[in-house]
């Protein structure tokens, strides 16, 4: 969804402060994110997280893994710069 305008983002998390996934912690104001989605299939214009492992913290330039996980492992720690690059050449 990069790149495409919208006025609304609506970022839905399971849980509370007290009551939430092991692995999965709440979003902060002001941090960004990179998201991998998926296109609700009963829902046009809606899409799903693939969390938490579809979730990563943007924090001096790299991602940060939010669970350690599969793919998550390989994207840790990986400069932003670099994944932008390569989910480009992907495409």
């Amino acid at each position: 969804l990069k790149g495409k305008t919208s006025s609304t983002l609506t970022i839905f998390h399971t849980g509370t402060e007290t009551q939430f996934i092991e692995g999965d912690p709440g979003y902060q104001v002001g941090e960004s994110y990179v998201f991998f989605l998926e296109p609700k299939a009963d829902e046009p214009g809606t899409h799903l997280m693939i969390a938490p492992e579809g979730r990563y913290r943007i924090a001096n330039g790299t991602l940060e893994a939010l669970t350690h996980d599969g793919l998550a492992a390989e994207l840790h720690g990986k400069a932003l710069a670099d994944f932008e690059r390569a989910v480009a050449a992907a495409k």
